[in-house]
């Protein structure tokens, strides 16, 4: 008799976490960054300073916790460069996309259900992809000096909601 009660026990613990990971698998984490500092070569593709690298290194161990299963970033050497730890750590491919068209790809963000997905852009591109994915207008362009904003991007079937976060 007590084997069978542990047993029903059992089947209704793994039930319960089942569906707790089913509606998980529905929630889908978009983690919004622009590129860390980039050099002043005078062109219009300049890689990161030694700075920008290790805010790339830093933005990489904060989101070590995050279970990254996606990586994006624009077609620039310093937004590549920012998302290159984080990918590489993973064994993810950094997958390019372009900025100037936010709707094509909040809707491919959006289609990933259940991924938590990092995307690097620019101080103008960030704010605009969050924007298009929130369908409100709340985040406006970043200084040009500023690198250490994160928006997190939370997207659970029709409700989004988002905040933004700093860091070092």
């Amino acid at each position: 008799m007590i084997r069978y009660a542990l047993l029903i026990v059992t089947l209704l613990l793994v039930s319960c976490s089942t569906s707790k990971n089913k509606a998980d698998a529905d929630i889908t984490q978009i983690f919004l960054v622009r590129h860390a500092e980039k050099a002043d070569d005078g062109t219009r593709n300049p890689p990161l300073t030694d700075i920008g690298h290790k805010r790339a290194a830093s933005l990489s161990n904060l989101l070590r916790d995050e279970d990254i299963n996606q990586v994006f970033s624009s077609d620039y050497k310093r937004t590549k460069q920012t998302a290159l730890p984080t990918a590489n750590r993973l064994g993810l491919r950094v997958q390019i996309y372009d900025p100037r068209d936010p709707a094509a790809l909040s809707d491919q963000l959006t289609a990933l259900k259940g991924q938590n997905i990092l995307v690097v852009g620019h101080s103008n591109s960030t704010p605009t992809l969050a924007n298009t994915i929130l369908g409100e207008d709340r985040y406006m362009q970043y200084d040009e000096s500023a690198y250490n904003n994160l928006i997190v991007i939370t997207v659970d079937g029709l409700k989004k909601t988002s905040e933004m976060r700093s860091f070092q």
